[in-house]
């Protein structure tokens, strides 16, 4: 149960960089984001790796909300329900995977 909980807490409630890891604290308004603590540049809706520049692919991004006015820049509401959204998808995911006792169990804790 530990594990199961230390990995959502660690991989899926923490948005990360793709490239390094680390934690993702610091959104400005733009989407297209970069690592403090890496050369990578990725996308703020569904976090690929996205090399040197990742404006491009936050413009045309499948996970980006439909009927934002800027291709780019958004409120940080927004940009919190999205990933709000997100991780509650993920978590269900994951926990899918386990069977049902332990399911229940990591629910609990």
């Amino acid at each position: 149960v530990v594990r199961h909980r230390r990995h959502i807490a660690e991989n899926i409630l923490n948005h990360k960089c793709p490239r390094c890891s680390k934690v993702f604290i610091d959104f400005s308004g733009c989407t297209a984001l970069a690592c403090s603590m890496c050369p990578c540049n990725f996308c703020g809706w569904c976090g690929a790796d996205c090399g040197a520049d990742a404006h491009a692919h936050v413009a045309g991004c499948g996970q980006r909300p439909p009927g934002l006015p800027d291709p780019y820049f958004v409120p940080f509401e927004t940009f919190l329900e999205h990933h709000r959204l997100r991780r509650g998808r993920e978590v269900e995911d994951y926990l899918g995977g386990l069977e049902a006792p332990l399911r229940a169990q990591v629910r609990e804790a």
